[in-house]
């Protein structure tokens, strides 16, 4: 069976979140202001999105060392070259890389429509990312030059020094269905592909049951990994918004953090 792995940032839920409360604040100002360019680029700014480099975090415990880098999943090129070169030097005193990726079975579509339930989104195509939302839907004139995050190959991370450590989606949409209940697929949902809009009237699920569905259990298994797994020495490339749990889970089991 084919499958992707699709960039995370497809489906994740509070950087979209983010970039969508950043439009719709933007287009409530333009009103006033009409100057939407300038606030949608204050508002990027604000996010870290233009931040030339990557500030990392390290915690340590009496037997292992992990290393957090707060991935930005569009930035400037300056922010991904640095990105690049402390991978090269954490590669060179043997650390093994955890990788941010949900795997998705282009054939599965039926969990690519439940999931487009769940969320109340669909779900970009593979080859798509944020540029394409920002070029081709909401053409903002950009401050500086922005682009997706690179492939990990591109980064210096390949299967000698790093695996994907990330859920399925079909792992979250079951995750759902365990905790609550079946999603029920109707006619509506099968009316448009799954990276176009549903036609069906949905009712928005909760934030806090899609936040804890994409950020807390995909958190869960990267601290199970990280206390499992024989390396002494790991880095864990992920989004920014997961370090908050996974440095909490990691001092509650005898972490600290380190210079």
């Amino acid at each position: 069976m084919k499958c992707v792995l699709f960039n995370v940032l497809n489906i994740e839920t509070k950087g979209m979140e983010i970039l969508k409360k950043i439009i719709i604040v933007t287009f409530f100002l333009l009103a006033l202001t009409g100057c939407k360019s300038y606030l949608f680029n204050k508002g990027l700014e604000k996010t870290g999105v233009y931040n030339k480099s990557i500030k990392l975090t390290k915690l340590q415990s009496n037997s292992k060392e992990v290393v957090f880098f707060p991935m930005r999943h569009i930035g400037v090129e300056e922010f991904y070259n640095d990105t690049e070169k402390k991978i090269d030097s954490l590669k060179k005193i043997d650390y093994y890389f955890f990788l941010e990726t949900v795997n998705v079975s282009l054939y599965d579509t039926i969990t690519l429509r439940k999931f487009r339930k769940l969320k109340g989104m669909p779900i970009s195509k593979p080859s798509l990312g944020y540029m394409y939302l920002i070029d081709s839907v909401y053409k903002f004139k950009l401050k500086k030059k922005i682009i997706d995050q690179p492939s990990y190959i591109k980064l210096g991370v390949d299967s000698l020094c790093g695996k994907r450590v990330d859920l399925d989606l079909k792992d979250i949409t079951d995750a759902y269905e365990s905790d609550y209940g079946e999603i029920k697929l109707e006619s509506c949902d099968y009316k448009t592909p799954f990276y176009e809009k549903s036609t069906c009237n949905d009712k928005k699920v909760d934030n806090k049951i899609i936040n804890s569905l994409i950020l807390t259990l995909r958190n869960k298994k990267i601290v199970n990994e990280v206390l499992q797994h024989k390396s002494k020495k790991i880095a864990i490339i992920y989004g920014a918004e997961h370090f908050v749990e996974i440095k909490a889970a990691l001092l509650s089991n005898g972490f600290r953090l380190s210079n």
